[in-house]
């Protein structure tokens, strides 16, 4: 998962940065905090996929974009495409999905990053 999070954090800042925004613009449009902007670009949390579509509709670009990896870099891993394709999913079929991971609890003791993704 810390790669996930390293992907999210590069993208959050190169994305930003194509809009030449500083961390305090991009926190202002998505009614967040510097601090949280700051921790997401350094991979130091996991944010909320309520938070992750803040950012996404703030850099003008789809949730799942914030997970892609690129051609430089090798990071894509399985987890990075789950939440890639997730986060892309409409808020009621994300429900659906929640709903069947939390169905076989051995998927959650398996991937212990999908209880930290669908909460």
């Amino acid at each position: 998962m810390d790669k996930a999070r390293d992907l999210l954090g590069k993208n959050l800042k190169r994305l930003r940065s194509e809009k030449q925004w500083t961390q305090d613009d991009l926190a202002e449009t998505c009614d967040l905090s510097v601090k949280m902007i700051q921790k997401i670009e350094y991979g130091k949390t996991s944010p909320s996929l309520d938070t992750i579509d803040k950012l996404a509709k703030a850099l003008s670009t789809s949730p799942g974009e914030l997970f892609r990896g690129s051609q430089e870099t090798a990071a894509f891993t399985p987890a990075a495409d789950f939440l890639a394709t997730f986060a892309d999913l409409s808020p009621k079929l994300q429900k659906v999905v929640q709903a069947l991971v939390y169905r076989d609890p051995t998927l959650v003791r398996e991937f212990p990053e999908l209880k930290r993704v669908l909460k």
